[in-house]
Parts: C-alpha cells; structure tokens; sequence
C-alpha cells in the first residue's frame, strides 16, 4: 500500500473489532476461497456481494448474501463502491484502485491477508495455520513487500493481547 492511503496497524484492528458485515469482490472471493477460508470468514462476517461480482465468481456460497443495487454504472468495481458509500460498509479486495477509492471516501477497506488476521484475532484459525495460509497467499497474491510487512506488524500485535 502507499503510505498515501495506507492505515496504521492499529487502526485495522479497531476496525476489525467493529466488523460485523463487508462487501466483498471478485478477487477475493477468489483468494479466500484458494486459501479454503471463506466459510470460516462467512461464519464470522455478514459477507455481502452484488450480482456482477457472483456473475464473475460463479454459484456464491448460502453465506454469502447477495445484495440487488441499482445505480448506472457499468463496471462492477465502481458499482462496488457506490454500494460501499452508500451503505457506509466496509469492502473486502484485492483492487489497488478501488482501495484507494475507499481510502478516499473514508471507508474502512481489507485485503485477503488482513482477513487472514481478522480470522487468527477471531481464533477462527491458529498462529500456526495463519502462517501457513500466508505461505500459500504468497504463491499467487501480488503484494508488495509494504503489504506483507504491515501483516508481520498486525501479527505482533494480535499477538501482544
């Protein structure tokens, strides 16, 4: 992340504490489920998705809600985040620009390996697997090394508590 749009550790875990539903994208839902996490995610997160992004994905999982929303424009980033202003939700993505449009707009905005930590803070997953889950998002996710780096300082932090 630049440091232009990019929030302290310490931000994310207040957010994390107040997350109770997020829209999610295409590309995560395609991470989360490589990962096989999106279950575990669903069973702690109200998930919410608009029909183009499941017309992307595929058949959407009973957990995921599916969320009709009327406004014109065409691509279903921006269709994203119109559904995010309007609603005040939080988005789940891996879209460098639609995070920056997030960052903008005041919302709060995670990627894969932030949800990643929300599940080890929940205890949905252990130290151990999360390790491991990150190895496994290293093979196809492209992260910066900035990115990585902020998620070893969220994992020293849920750590500390």
């Amino acid at each position: 992340m630049n440091a232009e749009y990019r929030l302290s550790e310490h931000t994310t875990l207040e957010q994390f504490k107040a997350l109770h539903s997020c829209l999610i994208d295409t590309s995560s839902l395609i991470y989360l489920n490589r990962l096989g996490v999106t279950a575990k995610l669903g069973s702690c997160l109200n998930l919410i998705t608009i029909p183009e992004v499941a017309g992307e994905f595929g058949i959407l999982p009973d957990y995921i809600r599916l969320l009709t929303f009327d406004v014109s424009v065409s691509l279903v980033d921006k269709k994203l985040l119109a559904c995010a202003i309007h609603f005040h939700w939080p988005v789940i993505s891996e879209d460098r620009d639609l995070l920056k449009q997030l960052h903008k707009q005041g919302l709060p905005y995670f990627n894969t390996l932030m949800m990643l930590y929300f599940l080890l803070l929940k205890e949905m997953i252990s130290p151990m697997d999360c390790r491991a889950l990150q190895g496994q998002l290293k093979t196809f996710a492209r992260y910066g090394s900035t990115i990585w780096t902020y998620g070893q300082n969220l994992d020293r932090l849920i750590a500390k508590r």
